[in-house]
């Protein structure tokens, strides 16, 4: 979990350091960030027993 918080870390970094150009590099980055958040949110669920059905409840209220 530490690791994938570090990479996210640094890869909003990278980001913010790109501004608001609008490159291939910035794409990369940002599914980067998507990938490591979904990573991340599925670590949480099974941290917390959270079953396929709370799981649906919880992605639908985020939407």
């Amino acid at each position: 979990m530490e690791s994938l918080v570090d990479k996210m870390l640094s890869l909003h970094k990278r980001l913010n350091e790109l501004g608001d150009k609008k490159t291939d590099e910035r794409f990369k980055i940002e599914e980067e960030i998507k990938k490591t958040d979904r990573e991340i949110d599925e670590l949480v669920y099974k941290l917390y027993g959270i079953t396929e059905e709370e799981k649906k409840i919880i992605e639908e209220s985020l939407k």
